[in-house]
């Protein structure tokens, strides 16, 4: 046997010995956190579950927060898109990848809040600070937590 090997099931070479151990079933998936989620979105608002969705980025072990922020996206968004609309008086204004954006530079700064480091470490998408025109648009930026 060999390490690549291990990371084989039927006949296909997962790119990590962790995604192995996820094909293989050995490890606890996210559905209870993606439960968790779904609960808050509907009773608290979209700062709250950001709120509580930084906190499970930093302290809870998740084995693909990837796949939580893509269920989860617009409902930790959706305030952002709410200011948006209003500030450009136009209420046809639908999610978009820079909106998505702004949502996670607040998460990430959360995440620092709490000791953490960037996104990109944690398996989600790195926030393009650079490009982010909404930080214009908004006047809130939500830092407290």
């Amino acid at each position: 046997m060999s390490f690549q090997y291990l990371k084989t099931i039927e006949g296909r070479i997962c790119s990590s010995y962790k995604e192995a151990c996820q094909v293989r079933g050995l490890l606890e998936n996210d559905e209870h956190w993606n439960a968790t989620l779904e609960e808050v979105a509907f009773v608290h608002s979209p700062r709250m579950l950001r709120d509580l969705f930084a906190v499970m980025l930093q302290v809870c072990a998740l084995s693909n927060p990837n796949q939580l922020w893509i269920n989860h996206r617009e409902s930790l968004s959706e305030d952002i898109l709410h200011q948006v609309r209003i500030q450009q008086q136009n209420m046809d204004l639908e999610f978009s990848t820079k909106i998505f954006n702004e949502a996670l530079i607040i998460i990430e700064d959360k995440v620092r809040y709490l000791g953490g480091s960037d996104l990109k470490s944690i398996g989600l998408p790195q926030p393009d600070r650079d490009s982010s025109t909404l930080n214009d648009v908004l006047i809130e930026k939500e830092l407290t937590i």
